[in-house]
């Protein structure tokens, strides 16, 4: 059973102040926060002076309607802003912000328990050499190619209490990160730190139960951390290897029996990510591999007594085949393996197939998408459709359609796929 996040907050023993932050003994999260802001507010200074040019974002107003559950049926206009300002007057260092305040007219936001959130996607220092770079804020990263699907994006958290279905970039949370990249011309290493790693919301209670949020983790404790290193070969193959330390994403619940009653506990182990992506372009057509093994995952069954861990082995092959110009074919394969053997709650591998299709029409102004996945053995499926009109070269409207069909403890119903169509009204300035 999936769940959403809502941060954890540590408290600092000092005053809210820059110098108290970063003076006080033993508040490693307050220091961080206080050189954070001490870089923001150079760059902000320099705001007089912003390029316009350099900034953009978009308006759009969302509708997003489940089948099974009507009452989600509702409207979210979104207004985001985002861009990079050059800061004390030099062309490497910069300051990137991307930001977003979304309304719903139905529900509250969970992260906010009201119906309106504001957040960062980005809100980081950067310097940029000729070979290297650095940035240090709150950023989001993209590895590998698998998204929803455990593979080795596992450096952002997502938060699980919005539609699924939409934008992977736009469902990861922001984490307050150092990241050291160097790239050459055939070769790439990043190193990241992330001191402070978010939590997806979860609600206060689920079928009865307090969710008990775990255990506060010393600063040591919480320090996640991700390297990925390769680059590109004579052959033509762009070869990446990755490691990862990591607390889980997917929020788990394990019950814990209390005399005043029955608890349902968060259950977040440390799990350590090793992974490959390997990539091949030849003409119109490229291949991508993936593969990821997962150490010490918690093991998705709901209701468990105890803290259960299990290790978990990824595979996912996609291939992209563009024919007449513009006409985009892909297909994908995607198994798992567990560990820990099966139960009536959970299925320890399943595999799925899936394909999509994309064609442009009148000169791009009309996008069609059609696509399929799913799993010859537990009768698991996703159908997709989707329609993008370009009414002017900044205003588009979208629509998109998907059908699900879950099978109990299998991959899809462990994320919560279900019927869902959403319409979308976008203008980009």
């Amino acid at each position: 059973m999936l769940f959403s996040i809502k941060t954890l907050c540590v408290e600092s023993p000092c005053d809210f102040s820059l110098a108290a932050m970063l003076f006080c003994p033993g508040s490693m999260f307050a220091r961080f926060v206080a050189l954070f802001s001490l870089g923001a507010a150079v760059g902000m200074s320099s705001a007089a002076q912003a390029d316009l040019r350099n900034w953009g974002g978009f308006l759009e107003v969302l509708s997003v309607g489940s089948v099974p559950d009507k009452v989600l049926w509702n409207l979210r206009p979104t207004l985001n802003v985002k861009g990079e300002q050059p800061i004390l007057g030099s062309k490497s260092w910069s300051l990137g912000v991307d930001t977003r305040l979304r309304v719903d007219t139905q529900a509250d936001f969970l992260r906010t328990q009201n119906r309106y959130d504001f957040r960062f996607d980005k809100a980081a220092l950067q310097w940029v050499g000729d070979s290297a770079s650095v940035s240090f804020g709150w950023q989001k990263f993209t590895w590998g190619d698998t998204a929803f699907l455990d593979g080795v994006d596992v450096l952002n958290a997502r938060d699980l209490s919005e539609p699924l279905y939409t934008d992977d970039e736009l469902l990861k949370l922001a984490v307050p990160a150092l990241s050291l990249q160097y790239l050459a011309s055939s070769t790439v290493f990043q190193l990241v730190l992330i001191p402070l790693p978010e939590r997806s919301p979860v609600p206060e209670s689920a079928a009865g139960l307090v969710i008990k949020a775990p255990d506060e983790l010393a600063y040591g404790e919480q320090l996640e951390f991700g390297l990925k290193a390769g680059g590109l070969l004579k052959s033509g193959w762009d070869i990446n290897g990755y490691l990862a330390s990591h607390l889980e994403r997917i929020p788990q619940l394990r019950l814990v029996f209390l005399p005043q009653g029955t608890q349902a506990r968060l259950y977040e182990p440390r799990v350590f990510t090793l992974g490959l992506t390997a990539t091949q372009s030849l003409g119109d057509f490229v291949f991508r591999c993936e593969v990821a093994a997962h150490i010490n995952r918690a093991l998705p069954e709901v209701g468990l007594q105890n803290e259960s861990s299990s290790d978990q082995f990824v595979l996912n092959l996609t291939t992209d085949l563009t024919l007449l110009d513009d006409f985009l074919i892909s297909g994908q394969v995607w198994a798992e393996q567990w560990s820990a053997p099966s139960s009536q709650q959970f299925t320890n591998a399943d595999m799925l197939l899936g394909t999509r299709l994309q064609k442009p029409f009148f000169s791009g102004r009309l996008e069609a998408s059609a696509g399929a996945f799913g799993s010859f053995s537990s009768n698991e499926s996703l159908i997709t459709s989707g329609l993008n009109f370009r009414v002017f070269d900044s205003l588009q409207f979208s629509f998109d359609a998907y059908f699900a069909q879950t099978s109990k403890g299998h991959a899809l119903e462990r994320r919560q796929f279900k019927d869902l169509l959403r319409s979308s009204l976008k203008y980009q300035f």
